[in-house]
């Protein structure tokens, strides 16, 4: 092998390299997410609008546009931030799709901010290991966990909403530990 096979092996491996590290931006990816930071840190303390829309789903779907130009979401597949990116998405296409009407229904009870605490203190469940199961049965308890004390806080309606918004909200994760 001379001089020259070797400088093309050089050159062919930089360059497989260079398209492997260039296949998923995560920094363009998390700012995909900027147009919901505000939406939906604002989701369980504001007020509907006089058409008792939701106004976050605009928002979404710019994110969502984002996401989905030039297959970015997927090329990140298996990254953090690609996980983080999905619990986004899954969560508002539930909301602002099949979920709408159930979500502005009981959007009185998500505007208290215990439903955050309560979504919070479920997931620290799992994430601290705090279940005897394995990762996927843990994970899998998150919506029931929410669902039940969200219910007891409110009502049977918006705990079962709630419930299925973590359950979309946790898909991702559920999909990356191949559950």
């Amino acid at each position: 092998m001379d001089f020259s096979s070797i400088y093309s092996i050089l050159v062919t491996l930089v360059f497989c390299i260079s398209a492997i590290s260039a296949v998923c931006d995560e920094e363009k990816l998390a700012l995909c997410k900027g147009p919901m930071k505000d939406a939906s840190s604002l989701f369980y303390r504001r007020k509907r609008d006089a058409s008792n829309q939701l106004p976050e789903c605009g928002s979404f779907d710019e994110v969502e546009k984002c996401m989905n130009k030039d297959d970015l979401l997927k090329s990140c597949q298996g990254t953090e931030e690609w996980l983080n990116s999905r619990t986004v998405l899954d969560s508002y296409l539930y909301m602002c799709g099949e979920g709408k009407q159930d979500t502005i229904a009981s959007i009185d009870c998500f505007e208290n901010g215990h439903i955050s605490v309560i979504v919070n203190m479920c997931s620290e469940k799992f994430f601290n290991g705090a279940g005897e199961g394995s990762p996927c049965s843990e994970a899998s308890k998150i919506p029931k966990c929410v669902e039940e004390l969200v219910s007891q806080k409110c009502n049977p309606a918006a705990g079962a909403t709630m419930g299925r918004i973590i359950e979309h909200s946790t898909k991702a994760l559920r999909e990356y530990l191949s559950c």
